[in-house]
This record gives structure tokens, C-alpha cells and sequence, in this order.
């Protein structure tokens, strides 16, 4: 073998010598001083004027030549013997002037130019190859490595396109710009996003372009590459050292799309344009693998680890706004993401990192094509989700090894990060069955950003959250089973247990803005307000979710309804982050179904509602199934009485037994901690049947935490 591989190293060195780059009439504008080169590998699929290098050797030259195996997945190869041109380019793309230098590519499909020591990479320099017809392909030179393909002709492509719509300017872009663009069609590339195998080299290029264009968060950072405003800042550690490799993510308040990225240089300074005035929120997500400080998100005083902690950023056009981060120390978690049935590492997929305590977002990232992330977290205790939405046939799954993988977050094992102490969490995620759909209302079309939440069965907590790109369309994997599925006050049941399903959400709706604050006129963030539907079933009240939300730092958020009557919406806020706030039922009822009703005007205008919340205290405890701690076990407040039709909130345990509500002032009548969704079981009547058990007469004090334990016996 190793015979082999010296034999193939050698031929490997014999093409390079005698075909790189130089091999062929090369020529420079230059006349005379030092100069510098720029190399690059020009490939295409194959083809009348491509050369079939052989995989081995074609995926060496990736490596040598910074190629990110796009090569191997969409089988290009070194297109030899053409001609290479170093041009200047005008705002629409055409070529200024002649060539600066030219070369034709070897064998292989490398070149080699040389240039003015004196000159700087922009968005006015492209390396362009011309093709059969009037085919060609272009890349913008942002380094000394400019590799042609595709891919560098559809992000030209759409950076033409996005000035021309955006009044901006493609000369004027720095070089630091359009690498964090090409970010755009890498990921596409890696999520498998676009079919790129047996098309032309035109055919791929105008699919990652169709691709990028109906792409909520692509289409955005499009956009804004050409704004007028800036943001800027220096990302440091504890030392107050520069954190180098750190992603910065601007997105914006509220809707929370991606308009943004970018990532810090080596000092860890960063900056981002901003196309107008509008209010933003940062992200500095530790990503990278050059220091271990925690991912943060901005907010005065002090940083916040979680999303919808993060503070307001008002950004305006042709004025420059700074933002400093200082990251606290922090710990690793790192992993490879691989499909269980082959093994095969998987790109693409989104990992997400949530709140233990109350499953809020925290920090995210995506694999790489190798199927590898790292994510760089403050001290806490944390869960994990690979999340699924590429092409890729395998289920979105929660991070717990010893259940094979979650379905939803609370089969999700606790990760304790600890300063310093780095932590392995592989996933193999089992073959799903994709849902997917389209959200759209019947009079204004496609709803673009909206949120798509994928619940268990028994309508609780998430398996998955996501949103709709700019057609209004999503799409998911998840384990066979069924699901209930949430998005614009709408509600479907589907059916995954032997084939994908289609759930679109198409009927009209009305909007009803909430602001959540506390009794001083504080904002409230975290809080998660609900919509329910008043029916009954069977003598039975259901009150089904309609729409679920949670509001953002400045305690505003947006819940949607169907509901023609106006008359059959309750609404409750539950509170589950630890705060002394006690959740509540709208008009301050001590029970849901005693709850004042919201009228709702579809398709019309609805009038925002303030929701006052009293200090309150935090009811906590671990729930015990035959003595092993318990996940998804209802903790049921019931108020006024005690049956199940007393209902004033529920909330549920998470993987390692543990709950945490917090409650207003008062006495709770009845506390009660049973399995399944069948209320029933925590009877009214004193006795205590298997599979639930209960406390009276439970007197929470404000400002004040509560522990409570319970001890359940196997249904």
C-alpha cells in the first residue's frame, strides 16, 4: 500500500510540475519590482473541455489549493488548457480596460498569476474564465487563493444582482466583505440544499442562485453587504485579549433572521454594513476553535447568554455604531454529526444550544462537511438539538446517548459546561420522515420568517422550532411518529409514522401584539405567552394552542387566531425562567377557564394589549418514578379546586427529574405531578392513584423559592 500511494504522490508531483499554473503563456501588466502571485484551480463538471483528474489527486489539489470539498460533491474536475484572466470590473460586472494578467491552467486546472506587490483584493478584481458560447465563470479575488467554480459564479452572480437592486455598489465591496457572502453558497453547498451532480456548470451556478434568492437569511445578508450604516466592535476574553474566529450574527429584533455575518479578524475586531435604519440584536457566537470564552449576545450593563435576553440595537444609515463584547471564560462542546445507518458524516445540520432551565436559545452553529461543530459556551447547564432542514434524510433529534437520541426537549440530556473542560457530544441520527408545507394567508400570499413549531403528540413542549423562507415554505426531518404542528394560530396534526406529509396553513388570521412588563413597567423577556382555543369535549374543557410565542427583550411579542367567533381565546403567560414573576391568566383569573376572553378581528386591525405581571416566586423540585428521576412529567397548579378543569398552569420536568415555575403570591390548591397528558389521573377526591401524586394547600411567597419533591409510583 504504501508502494501504491508513493507511486501516486509521484504522478501527483509530476502534474503539478509540469502543469501548474506557469506551464502556460503567462503574462503580467507589471513592469518590473516585486510582485506576488495568485493561484487558484479552475474546475467544472465534465465535459468536452474538462480533464477527469482522478479523485485521489483531485482531492489533494482541494486540499493544497482551499477548496472545501465542493469538488468531490458535485464531481468537478480541473478544467486544463484554458485561458485565465486577472480583470478589472465596473459596477455592472463589465470587464475595464485589458487583463492585468493571464495564464492557462495545466493538466490539473491550476494557475498561477503574478501581480503588483502593491496589489489589494476588492470587489472591483475578478478572475474570469471564458467557456464555450458565451459561457463563463467568474471569482472575485479576496485572497492570494482564488479558485473558479460554480460556486464562485453564483455568488458573483447574485452580488450583481443584489447591487442592482439595493443601489450599491460592487467596486466598493472590501475583500473581507465578499468572503463572509460566499459563507451564502457554502452553506447551500453543505446543506445539500441544491442538487449538484450531473448539470453544467451553468446549471449548478443558476440552481445555488435560485436557491439563495428564496432564502430568508441568504437573501438578507445579500442585501445588507450594500447598506450605508455600520456596526462594528472588538470581541475580547477575560484578559482582554482579542478573540479571534468569533462569528458575529446581526439579526433582527424580534423576527430574529440573520441580516448579517461575519467573523472576527485576529486582534477579534469585527464590523458588518447595515442597509437602513432599523433595530437589531449581536451575537457573538464562539464557533471557532482559537479560544474557549462563552458565546454571548450584547445587552447593557452586562452581556446575556440567552437570545431573547439580547438588548435593542438601533443601527442608522451612514453612521457607524460600536458594540464591544468580553466574553466570559468559557467551556467547549464539541462533536461530529454522522447519519446512524452508514456512518457518513453529515453537513449542514444546525445544532442548537438551549437554555436547560427553560429551553430558550442560547447559541447555534452548523456542521461542516466533515459533520464536525464546536461551540464555545459560558459556564451553565445546557441541551443540545441537531436540527435537521437539509435534503439529508435523517431525523432532527435531541442530544441523549443513552436513549439513542430525543425526540423533544425533554428526553434531552443535561450538559453542565465548566470553564476550561471541553465535552464530546456525537450525534448518529436515525432515518426520519420529512414534513413540510407552506404557510400563506389567502389574501396577501406567502408568509415569509414565521415560525414553524413541531410539538410531541400531546400537544406540550417543542421537538423543533423553524421558519419559513421568503415563499413562505419549510421543511424538516423527524423521527416516525406524529406530531402536532403550530405556526400563524393555526394547528395540524400529522402522521409520520410510515411516510412524509405535506401541512400547509393557508386560513386567514388576526394578530394581536402583546407588551409583557412587571408591575414597575419593566419589560419582561422570556416570557411565554399562549393562545388557547375555549372548548369542551365530553363535559371535558380542552383549551388547545392555538399560537405560542416568547417575547423579546423589550417584552413585546405577536400571537395569531383563527378564531371567526371572537370569542374563544384565552390567554396565558408562563413564566419558567427562574424569575420572581408569577405567570398568569389574562385579567388576572386564578384559573384558565374563568379567563377573560381576547376578541380577535381577522385580517383586521386588533388594538396591542399591556399585560401586567405581580412579583411572584419560584416552585421548584425533582420529580421520582420508582425512585429514578423522571423527565416529561406533568406539574400540574390547580386553583379554586381541585380537579383538572381548575387548571391555573402546567409545566413539565426535564430529563433529569427537575422542574422550575414561578407563580404569584398565594396558595395553590391543589399541586399536582402525574404522567402522560390524561389530567384525570391526579384525582379530586384525596385518594392517590398510580402514576401521579399531589400536595394541598402549597403557599408560594413572593420574591421567594419553593422546593417541592415528588415521589410517583409506576402507572
Amino acid at each position: 500500500m504504501k508502494k501504491i500511494i508513493g507511486l501516486l504522490l509521484t504522478s501527483f508531483l509530476v502534474l503539478s510540475l509540469g502543469g501548474c499554473g506557469g506551464g502556460g503563456d503567462q503574462k503580467s501588466t507589471l513592469q518590473g519590482g516585486d510582485t506576488q502571485t495568485i493561484t487558484g484551480l479552475v474546475s467544472a463538471p465534465g465535459g468536452t473541455v474538462a480533464f477527469n483528474t482522478p479523485k485521489f489527486i483531485q482531492r489533494i489539489f482541494d486540499i493544497l489549493f482551499g477548496e472545501t470539498a465542493q469538488a468531490a460533491q458535485t464531481n468537478l474536475a480541473g478544467v486544463a488548457g484554458t485561458k485565465v484572466n486577472l480583470i478589472e470590473i465596473d459596477d455592472s460586472g463589465t470587464q475595464v480596460g485589458t487583463p492585468l494578467a493571464t495564464a492557462t491552467t495545466g493538466l490539473d486546472g491550476t494557475f498561477t498569476l503574478k501581480v503588483s506587490q502593491s496589489f489589494v483584493p476588492s470587489g472591483k478584481y475578478l478572475i474570469r474564465v471564458d467557456g464555450s458560447g458565451s459561457n463563463q465563470m467568474n471569482a472575485f479575488v479576496t485572497s492570494n487563493v482564488a479558485n473558479v467554480n460554480p460556486m464562485s459564479e453564483a455568488l458573483f452572480g447574485l452580488v450583481l444582482t443584489s447591487a442592482s437592486e439595493n443601489n450599491g455598489k460592487v467596486t466598493g465591496l472590501t475583500a473581507s466583505t465578499i468572503k463572509d457572502l460566499n459563507e451564502i453558497v457554502e452553506e447551500l453547498v453543505t446543506s445539500s440544499d441544491v442538487a449538484l451532480t450531473g448539470g453544467t456548470a451553468k446549471a449548478i451556478s443558476n440552481a445555488l442562485k435560485v436557491a439563495a434568492g428564496i432564502n430568508l437569511h441568504a437573501n438578507s445578508r445579500l442585501k445588507h453587504a450594500f447598506g450605508k450604516g455600520r456596526i462594528s466592535g472588538i470581541v475580547t476574553g477575560p484578559s482582554g485579549k482579542g478573540c479571534a474566529d468569533v462569528s458575529i450574527y446581526l439579526r433582527d429584533f424580534g423576527n430574529i433572521v440573520t441580516h448579517a455575518k461575519t467573523k472576527t479578524d485576529s486582534n477579534g475586531k469585527w464590523s458588518l454594513t447595515v442597509q437602513e435604519t432599523g433595530s437589531y440584536i449581536i451575537g457573538a457566537m464562539n464557533d471557532g476553535v482559537l479560544c474557549t470564552d462563552g458565546s454571548q449576545w450584547w445587552a447593557s450593563p452586562s452581556l446575556v447568554t440567552k437570545q431573547l435576553s439580547a438588548e435593542k440595537v438601533v443601527a442608522v444609515a451612514n453612521q457607524i455604531v460600536t458594540k464591544d463584547f468580553q466574553l466570559p471564560a468559557g467551556g467547549r462542546i464539541e462533536g461530529t454529526v454522522r447519519a446512524g445507518d452508514s456512518g457518513a458524516p453529515l453537513g449542514g445540520i444546525t445544532i442548537k444550544v438551549r437554555d436547560f432551565l427553560n429551553t430558550q436559545t442560547v447559541a447555534f452553529t452548523d456542521t461542516k462537511e466533515d459533520g464536525k461543530y464546536t461551540i464555545n459556551l459560558a459556564p451553565g447547564a445546557y441541551f443540545l438539538t441537531a436540527e435537521n432542514k437539509t435534503q439529508w434524510p435523517y431525523a432532527t433529534e435531541t442530544y441523549s446517548p443513552s436513549r439513542g437520541g430525543g425526540t423533544s426537549f425533554f428526553d434531552a440530556d443535561k450538559l453542565t459546561v465548566v470553564a476550561g473542560i471541553p465535552i464530546t457530544a456525537d450525534f448518529s441520527l436515525q432515518a426520519g420522515r420529512m414534513v413540510s408545507g407552506i404557510v400563506s394567508d389567502p389574501v396577501t400570499g406567502p408568509v415569509a420568517g414565521m415560525r414553524v413549531r413541531f410539538d410531541d403528540a400531546d400537544d406540550t413542549e417543542h421537538a423543533d422550532v423553524h421558519r419559513t423562507n421568503l415563499k413562505g415554505e419549510y421543511r424538516i426531518w423527524l423521527r416516525p411518529g406524529t406530531y402536532l404542528i403550530l405556526s400563524r394560530g393555526q394547528r395540524k396534526s400529522v402522521d409520520l409514522t410510515s411516510a412524509n406529509q405535506v401541512a400547509d396553513f393557508l386560513e386567514a388570521v388576526g394578530e394581536i401584539k402583546l407588551l409583557i412588563q412587571d408591575a414597575a413597567g419593566n419589560p419582561i423577556s422570556q416570557a411565554k405567552p399562549r393562545f388557547r382555543a375555549k372548548t369542551r369535549s365530553s363535559g371535558v374543557e380542552k383549551n388547545d394552542v392555538l399560537s405560542k410565542e416568547a417575547s423579546n427583550g423589550d417584552g413585546t411579542v405577536s400571537l395569531y387566531s383563527t378564531d371567526a367567533n371572537k370569542s374563544n381565546n384565552l390567554l396565558e403567560i408562563k413564566i419558567d425562567n427562574g424569575a420572581m414573576i408569577g405567570s398568569s391568566i389574562y385579567s388576572r383569573k386564578i384559573r384558565l377557564r374563568d379567563g377573560a376572553l381576547v376578541p380577535v378581528t381577522i385580517d383586521g386591525d386588533n388594538p396591542p394589549i399591556t399585560i401586567t405581571l405581580l412579583a411572584g416566586g419560584v416552585l421548584r423540585g425533582t420529580v421520582t418514578v420508582a425512585g429514578v428521576p423522571q423527565g416529561a412529567v406533568r406539574i400540574q397548579a390547580r386553583n379554586g379546586g381541585k380537579d383538572s378543569d381548575d387548571r391555573f398552569t402546567t409545566t413539565r420536568t426535564m430529563s433529569d427529574g427537575t422542574y422550575s415555575i414561578s407563580l404569584p403570591a398565594g396558595t395553590i390548591t391543589r399541586l399536582c405531578a402525574f404522567i402522560g397528558s390524561s389530567a384525570s389521573i391526579c384525582p379530586n377526591d384525596g385518594s392517590t392513584q398510580p402514576g401521579s401524586a399531589y400536595f394541598d394547600n402549597v403557599t408560594i411567597m413572593a420574591n421567594d423559592k419553593k422546593t417541592q419533591d415528588f415521589s410517583v409510583t409506576l402507572p
